[in-house]
């Protein structure tokens, strides 16, 4: 790792897992993932661990571009700044859907994280200038994988599953009662699609009625992260229906950012 020359980090954090980008001075990157930088997870431990594996990877100060769920601004992001100017030459820290517009380099439209956390934002002249969301998964995550695992166990205790239904869903989760966070949204994964499709289509419904209103008509949208990338047809239909023109759908921010980021002066030189 040490002689290909390490220009420069970019970082997407989302809330349940973080991904790194380390960019070298002959055009490759290293990826690598680690739990989430939510400042919810930030104590004494967590910063241990995260100075432990900063100095596995990094044998010189460089730029960092870290994004991430819940670092648009407050004592969470001054925190992690604080702490990244420990390893880093310059640090930048901003929430995931700030670094995910300034990548798309979009003038005008809309972008949507259907994620942990989910978020729809309008972009004005290059700018954010207005966002709707972004509240966590105890309060906002419509649209996400973790949603529409929370509506499948709903159904289940309540007894509304299918006998079809429930048997694959003791398939793959054999203790649905008392389940992790992340074994609920790797159920939109793991579930038969057409067999649960009801609940794919209610989810994303669901993302819309609270995130779309007539002001966001006619605009073009982009639609990040894995479960919008894997149920494009129906977020495709449902975006049409409210006037939404789709742009694309971006399965992996990560390689979104390392791309715009990692030509950003001081990167592409270093």
């Amino acid at each position: 790792m040490l002689d290909r020359g390490l220009t420069g980090v970019v970082v997407d954090s989302g809330g349940t897992s973080t991904r790194w980008g380390f960019l070298y001075s002959d055009g490759s990157t290293e990826l690598l993932a680690t739990r989430s930088y939510h400042p919810r997870n930030f104590d004494d431990e967590f910063f241990v661990e995260s100075d432990r594996f900063l100095k596995a990877h990094l044998d010189r100060p460089v730029p960092i571009f870290f994004f991430g769920a819940g670092l648009g601004g407050g004592k969470g992001r001054d925190c992690l700044q604080e702490f990244l100017g420990e390893y880093f030459s310059t640090v930048m820290v901003e929430s995931d859907i700030e670094g995910i517009a300034q990548s798309l380099r979009k003038r005008d439209g809309a972008v949507a994280i259907m994620g942990t956390g989910s978020v729809l934002v309008l972009v004005e002249d290059g700018a954010v200038s207005r966002m709707v969301g972004g509240l966590g998964p105890q309060r906002g995550d419509e649209g996400s994988a973790y949603f529409f695992g929370s509506m499948v166990l709903a159904d289940f205790h309540d007894g509304k599953l299918s006998a079809e239904q429930a048997a694959m869903l003791a398939r793959v989760m054999p203790g649905p009662v008392q389940s992790a966070p992340e074994d609920v949204a790797g159920l939109a994964a793991d579930l038969d699609p057409i067999l649960f499709e009801e609940f794919h289509v209610a989810n994303i419904k669901e993302f819309f009625r609270v995130h779309v209103d007539e002001e966001m008509c006619g605009s073009e949208i982009t639609f990040i992260g894995s479960y919008a990338y894997f149920q494009s047809r129906e977020v495709r239909a449902v975006a049409e229906m409210h006037g939404l023109h789709v742009v694309e759908f971006i399965r992996d921010p990560i390689d979104h950012l390392c791309r715009h980021f990692g030509t950003c002066s001081g990167l592409d030189s270093a």
